[in-house]
Formats: C-alpha cells, sequence, structure tokens
C-alpha cells in the first residue's frame, strides 16, 4: 500500500467519524485529543465475566504487638504539641517518636481490618444483588478494589445496604471507566494495513510514539481522515465501583 492509499474509501469517512467531533474540529473553537477521544471512544464495554469471585477477606487476630500498642495510645497520644514552630526537647523528640510509632503499630493493624470489613461488605452486597435482581453473576468488576465482585449499582444509581441504628447505608458507587488512546492499537493498525505510513508517521513522533500533539495537528489537516482513526485507537475501560462507609 502506497502512502497515498488509505485504510477505508474516500467519502465514507462521515458515516464513520463521530458527527460531533468533526464538527467540533470544524467549528474552530478551541479542542483537547482528551475532549474528542471522549465523544470517539464508543459504548462502555461489557463486565467482565470471566473474572473469579475474590476469596473471603483474611481473619483478623489481636497481636500481642497490637494490643501492647492499643494499651500503650491513650498515655502516649498527643504527648507533645508545640504551639509555634521551634526545635525539640530531647526528651520530646524522645516522646513524640514513641507517639508516632504507637500510632503507626495501632494504624497498620486498623487499616488491614478496615480493609477486610470493605471485602466482606463487598461478598455480602454480592449475595443481595443476586437475591434481588440487581446483578446477575456474570456482572464482574473488571478491575480496582473491588475486582472480581459484582457491579450492583447503576449510573447515579448507588446500590444501598442500610444498617440498622445508621443514618447512612453502605454504597456501591458505579464509577464511570477511564477513557485511554491505545498506542498498541496505533502499531496494530499500521501493521494490518489499516493506516497509511504517511498516516501513521503524522500521528506519531520521530521515535515513532504516539504523540497528542502530532494527532492534533493531524486531525486539523484532516479532520475527517484524523478523527477516523482517533476513533479506532480510543477505548473506553469498564466500569468500577468505590464503597463508602456509614456514619453513626
Amino acid at each position: 500500500m502506497t502512502d497515498t492509499e488509505s485504510g477505508t474509501a474516500a467519502g465514507t469517512a462521515v458515516e464513520q467519524v463521530a458527527l460531533g467531533a468533526l464538527a467540533l474540529v470544524k467549528s474552530g473553537d478551541p479542542w483537547t485529543l482528551g475532549a474528542l477521544s471522549k465523544i470517539l471512544a464508543g459504548p462502555i464495554p461489557e463486565t467482565a465475566p470471566d473474572v473469579p469471585l475474590p476469596e473471603a477477606a483474611p481473619a483478623a487476630s489481636l497481636t500481642d504487638k497490637f494490643k501492647a500498642a492499643l494499651k500503650k495510645l491513650p498515655s502516649v497520644f498527643a504527648s507533645v504539641m508545640p504551639t509555634e514552630p521551634r526545635k525539640l526537647e530531647e526528651a520530646e523528640l524522645t516522646r513524640i517518636t514513641d507517639e508516632y510509632l504507637t500510632l503507626e503499630a495501632v494504624a497498620d493493624e486498623i487499616v488491614k481490618r478496615q480493609e477486610a470489613i470493605k471485602e466482606t461488605i463487598r461478598h455480602h452486597q454480592d449475595a443481595v444483588a443476586l437475591e434481588n435482581g440487581k446483578a446477575r453473576d456474570s456482572d464482574r468488576i473488571a478491575d480496582g478494589a473491588a475486582r472480581g465482585h459484582l457491579l450492583a449499582a447503576g449510573p447515579g444509581e448507588p446500590f444501598k445496604t442500610p444498617v440498622k441504628g445508621f443514618s447512612d447505608p453502605w454504597r456501591q458507587q458505579r464509577t464511570s471507566g477511564a477513557v485511554t488512546i491505545s498506542e498498541a492499537d496505533l502499531y496494530r493498525m499500521f501493521d494490518e494495513m489499516q493506516i497509511t505510513r504517511a498516516e501513521f508517521l503524522a500521528c506519531t513522533r520521530q521515535v515513532r510514539k504516539f504523540d497528542e500533539m502530532c494527532m492534533s495537528a493531524f486531525i486539523r489537516k484532516d479532520p475527517q481522515r484524523g478523527l477516523e482513526i482517533l476513533r479506532s485507537i480510543t477505548k473506553t475501560s469498564a466500569p468500577g465501583a468505590s464503597l463508602y462507609s456509614p456514619k453513626k
């Protein structure tokens, strides 16, 4: 294929490119590659049915070190609090260091236990979501802290788990998938002759790395074809979820 040949027939590109992106480029208004990518990214992909359900959270134990730190904490907490910036006395430096290490010993175990509790709540929400038809067993989250759990929350509709005695529920909040531009797909398109060498060079630097400034310049020069290529290498990752604790 020569540099003048195109991966698609001329005149058909308009049907293959989001009209909103093309209109934005031709309008003369300022735009960014990120804004065009969001328009061209296409539908949100399905969740990942092949991701296995996570195992139960690890069991916690009150180690001697943790119990000793908990017992010691009240006597060392906020032991040194200067009211202005100054040099610490030797005894103060000792006390504040002792406090820091005590807090660290307590915090490490507390954080691990908090994460285990969140994981247990996620398993609970999985079971409830299946029971009430809010999710299917194949609606697995593809990535992040909730990887492998079920995505029961909808866009703008948190999946709530009320807790008796608490004003707020546990909430699984749906998060939007990130829009990214795949450099690997750009190379694949070139290898498979879906884009010409001239187009490939126009979208990359001399070191042959994808470059947003080069891509933007190419779109300004040839909006139709540039947007077509950008759409082909722009992906949206699967949605995820965040978990928020209730308030007393």
